[in-house]
């Protein structure tokens, strides 16, 4: 008789024991394993207590059956032949674990049929442990997918003080956190400080805005402390762990319903076949003696159907152990060859390879049934041999889970977060420009630089560039492609009055060098609309600075010989003439441009840019180095700053032959267009800032055609009576005339002043 705390009788115990010696019997007489063998057994009660437990250890390790002897102390177990070959059990992992140390040193298998601690699976520390249960690591896998399944986010966990509760509440706790369940208190009650530290944690259990209660542990201390809160009348969800979720212990408690809801994890289990008839014909001599413990008749029967797991547990215990000594003896269906002289470690051997094609099987199966209120529901968990889990819940199941509930705080929405990092919180929407698109977020997040955020979701931003569709395009090609017809029409028409003097006065030669440079500028605009690339951004700043720096360097070579042509002094005339060499001065002028050019796309030259605002994304040229951008530019404004200033010096020119004049015109118009250019593109910016360079290199190139070429093109077209030697010779001499008189009157008033005059 057992007098560890209070005699108590163990119902699920007693349906291990008579499952075993059900299990024994059916193998001697089996034809099929272990034949002419006689398989004997030694039931010993462990009162569920570690010293008790450790005495019949020693008792099952010696030499003999009788009560007088013990097992012996050798340096060397190897040879030693206990009376036993094999152990079943015992069924609670703090006692598995306290005698497996013992009996790993004579290599004794050891098969457990409910211990489900995770340490022994160490076989360091347990080379002869085997058992026909997942560990409770599976467990706390399962425990946790269910907690986040059912959306409860807020739990206690409560644990007793063996290595089993220890090790299971550890490991729950950090499930729990891993998959962002809070846990209010986690706590672990000695067994002997059970009686004075119970109160109090009751009462925290009563305070705890969880609904939810996790108690990990044997079912010897759940049943205490379940019978605390029926007395206090506190009321919650328990989660039991399997070592108490279907225990008699637990259900045969009086009012046990009304503390809420209990479910529980057990394993999926297969009925023993014969075993619940091998209950009803036991001799009523030997039933008798346990009746007032056992109930009314079909008690046990009615407890087995309801999924008690130990009886099949011992069952698979009992047949590992028969299938390995089978192989050992050399068994076939009729005879063991084998010699019975064997020692334990043997045996072992053959168990764990037998032991090993139990467990897969088991595995494929399925582990888990979860209880509701101790009857067992339609919800299973299935795990599959690569550890995943999956719930598959019926109606009825589903309806049950959606009453409970344990959250101190409401989900938070998707477009919210929660205030803090704590167990109770606040929902606070989004910052502005940041995100959350699932339940209970943390933390919200910006969305990718090519998406802008809307409440819940990143959606992604349109990307645009200055696009040939684009209405302001269509306006540039539109005239663009006009400037192009226009420069082809005027080099047709000077090519037709090619000896005229009006083509002899604007250069010759030098005409088709502008034209072919203000074709260039027209093109060039055409690299401003569509998609931009790396390419395409450097060509246009290249072909338009090149073309044009061109084109006003031969411009300014005529201001300059027109002002040489009309110089009178002829020293000065005569200096200038020296210094008159166009193409010289014209290439040099160009290669400085170059120059400029090569060092800004060599160092930082334009590149395609992809800008970003709050609701889309520009395609556009990023210019690269500043400084060299305007550097480009300001030197070809340099330049017609020059032209225009001897252009304006000359602009008294007689008509016939004054180009000067229109060249006054033509870079004037060049000089305001960048100027305003300038000042824009320092605060303009996404798909028109291309635009506007555009227009501007259209209004430069236009410019010119209107101002320069235009005039020459009227006077060749309709007004060819002045388009000849003789009219352009007349105005240069009246011109000439003109200015000598106006120089000998301003000399004689020098030498004669007013008040000498009669």
């Amino acid at each position: 008789m057992c007098t560890f705390l209070n005699f108590r009788f163990d119902v699920d115990k007693f349906l291990g024991v008579m499952s075993m010696i059900y299990t024994i019997q059916a193998i001697n007489n089996s034809t099929e394993i272990l034949p002419g063998i006689i398989l004997g057994y030694e039931i010993l009660d462990t009162c569920s207590d570690i010293t008790t437990a450790l005495a019949d250890v020693f008792q099952l390790l010696s030499l003999s059956k009788a009560p007088d002897h013990q097992a012996e102390f050798l340096c060397d177990y190897t040879t030693y032949r206990p009376f036993v070959s094999a152990v079943v059990g015992p069924g609670y992992s703090d006692i598995s674990v306290a005698v497996g140390r013992v009996f790993q040193l004579f290599m004794m298998p050891q098969i457990s049929y409910s211990s489900s601690s995770t340490i022994l699976s160490d076989k360091a520390q347990f080379p002869s442990f085997l058992r026909t249960v997942p560990s409770e690591a599976d467990q706390i896998k399962a425990m946790t997918l269910l907690m986040v399944q059912m959306n409860w986010r807020h739990i206690l966990i409560i644990g007793s003080d063996d290595d089993y509760s220890q090790q299971g509440v550890t490991a729950l706790v950090t499930s729990a956190q891993q998959a962002n369940i809070c846990i209010d208190f986690s706590q672990t009650i000695p067994t002997s400080e059970i009686t004075n530290l119970l109160p109090g944690l009751i009462q925290k259990v009563r305070e705890s805005p969880a609904n939810v209660v996790v108690v990990f542990a044997e079912a010897t201390f759940a049943k205490v402390l379940l019978q605390r809160a029926i007395n206090d009348s506190v009321k919650k969800t328990w989660l039991a762990s399997d070592t108490w979720s279907v225990s008699s212990f637990i259900t045969t408690l009086p009012n046990i319903d009304t503390i809420g809801n209990i479910l529980g994890f057990s394993f999926k289990m297969d009925q023993v076949n014969g075993f619940a008839d091998f209950l009803d014909n036991l001799p009523s001599s030997q039933w008798s003696r346990n009746q007032k413990f056992l109930g009314p008749d079909g008690f046990l029967k009615e407890l087995i159907e309801a999924g008690t797991p130990i009886p099949f547990n011992v069952f698979l215990s009992v047949l590992s152990v028969a299938h390995a000594l089978h192989d050992l003896l050399g068994c076939d269906s009729t005879s063991c060859n084998g010699s019975l002289e064997f020692t334990p470690w043997m045996v072992s051997l053959f168990s764990f390879h037998f032991h090993a094609d139990i467990h897969l099987s088991r595995l494929m199966r399925g582990s888990y049934s979860l209880y509701f209120m101790w009857y067992c529901s339609c919800v299973t968990i299935k795990k599959n041999y690569v550890r995943f889990y999956n719930f598959s819940l019926c109606n009825k199941a589903l309806l049950f889970s959606q009453n409970i509930s344990s959250s101190c705080s409401s989900q938070c929405k998707p477009g919210e977060m929660k205030s803090s990092n704590s167990c109770c919180y606040m929902c606070v929407p989004c910052p502005e420009g940041l995100i959350s698109n699932i339940t209970d977020a943390a933390s919200c997040f910006p969305c990718q630089q090519d998406e802008y955020p809307n409440n819940t979701v990143c959606i992604k931003m349109p990307q645009t560039y200055f696009n040939w569709t684009d209405n302001f395009a269509i306006f540039l090609m539109i005239f663009d492609i006009l400037g192009i017809i226009i420069v082809g029409a005027i080099a047709m028409i000077f090519t037709i009055h090619y000896t005229t003097p009006v083509v002899k006065a604007a250069g010759s030669f030098m005409v088709y060098v502008i034209l072919t440079c203000l074709l260039l500028s027209f093109i060039s605009v055409i690299f401003f609309i569509g998609k931009p690339t790396d390419i395409k951004c450097k060509i246009r700043q290249i072909m338009f600075a090149i073309s044009f720096t061109c084109c006003i360097s031969c411009m300014l070579m005529n201001s300059f010989r027109i002002f040489v042509a009309f110089m009178f002094d002829p020293l000065q005339q005569h200096i200038l003439k020296i210094v008159y060499k166009p193409f010289m001065i014209i290439p040099v002028f160009i290669l400085l441009e170059v120059l400029i050019l090569v060092l800004w796309m060599t160092l930082n030259g334009p590149t395609t840019y992809l800008q970003t605002s709050e609701d889309n994304q520009v395609y556009r040229c990023s210019e690269g180095s500043l400084v060299a951008y305007y550097f480009t530019h300001g030197y070809t404004t340099f330049i017609s700053l020059i032209c225009f200033t001897f252009a304006f010096v000359s602009r008294k020119l007689p008509h016939n032959y004054n180009e000067a004049k229109f060249i006054t015109f033509a870079m004037l118009v060049h000089l305001i267009a960048w100027m305003i250019f300038f000042a824009e593109f320092s605060y303009s910016f996404g798909i028109y800032l291309s635009a506007i360079q555009a227009l501007t290199c259209l209004i430069s190139s236009y410019g010119v055609v209107i101002w320069y070429f235009l005039p020459k093109c009227y006077i060749m077209l309709f007004r060819k009576e002045k388009n000849t030697r003789e009219n352009f010779s007349l105005h240069v001499y009246s011109y000439s005339q003109k200015t000598v008189n106006e120089t000998f009157q301003k000399a004689h008033e020098t030498t004669n002043p007013p008040e000498n005059r009669v």
